[in-house]
């Protein structure tokens, strides 16, 4: 009997130091006010389309800066939900640090291709989503530009793989300059600079330093043309070209045909 009296007292006092323990470890800290806000940007190349004012001018607007208020009165998931959806922010991390400042860790999207038309936006080089967003009217990438009027479905899909293909031709991806869409058909302009140089530099000085100027039609967007069109448009410089002495009489190389192309 006396044994158990004791295996119970003793329990008890365990019970009781291991609530005096944990009540002194627990320091209620909801009343600590924020100190600092700390904004750290995960840098794209060599520059930033997210900027640490833009990002306090914009939890000012909404009167969510987290700075100076107390821990309780953060809203850390409304914070972050705004910030994701403004900008080229594609995930920000935010957090309470131990000596009471909040700090954003935000990750940029990367831009593909830059759209003008109705609207001006960029498609980030996301092949599985494929996300739109803007960002300030100062901030320019250099990515490749298409101009005209679609839906954003399509500058999505069908642009987005075009530009994709491009890209993945050394030379293609030099050749475009500017990608217009218009009615569902798309042209481009070339790179003057660089096809008239490469032209010179196959053949020697000559008169064809014209090439350049002209528009490249395409047609409609379809994947299983574009090697096609691009590898008679590659034969067109390298192999007709010098018999052209009049090439830049031409304002148009149309690319649509079956087995030719066509010049106007």
């Amino acid at each position: 009997m006396k044994l158990k009296i004791i295996l119970t007292t003793l329990l008890v006092s365990v019970v009781c130091v291991g609530l005096v323990l944990t009540r002194s470890f627990y320091i209620d800290n909801s009343n600590e006010i924020c100190k600092e806000l700390v904004i750290k940007i995960e840098p794209i190349g060599e520059k930033n389309y997210v900027s640490k004012e833009m990002i306090v001018n914009l939890l000012n607007s909404k009167k969510l800066n987290p700075k100076g208020k107390k821990r309780a009165d953060i809203d850390l998931v409304k914070i972050r939900e705004t910030i994701e959806k403004s900008f080229a922010v594609k995930q920000a991390k935010c957090y309470l640090t131990k000596n009471d400042n909040f700090k954003i860790e935000i990750t940029q999207r990367t831009p593909f291709f830059k759209v003008v038309g109705r609207k001006t936006y960029y498609v980030e080089h996301d092949d599985k989503k494929r996300t739109i967003f803007t960002t300030a009217p100062d901030f320019n990438a250099n990515v490749p530009i298409v101009k005209g009027i679609f839906a954003d479905s399509i500058a999505k899909k069908e642009i987005f793989d075009f530009i994709k293909f491009l890209k993945n031709d050394d030379f293609l991806s030099k050749l475009v300059a500017e990608i217009y869409v218009e009615k569902g058909e798309v042209k481009f302009t070339q790179n003057k600079d660089f096809l008239s140089k490469l032209v010179v530099d196959t053949y020697g000085e000559n008169n064809f330093l014209k090439v350049g100027n002209q528009i490249v039609i395409v047609g409609k967007l379809k994947n299983s043309d574009y090697a096609k069109k691009f590898n008679r448009l590659k034969e067109f410089y390298f192999e007709s070209i010098i018999n052209q002495y009049n090439f830049g009489k031409y304002s148009e190389i149309d690319l649509r045909f079956d087995k030719q192309i066509v010049c106007r």
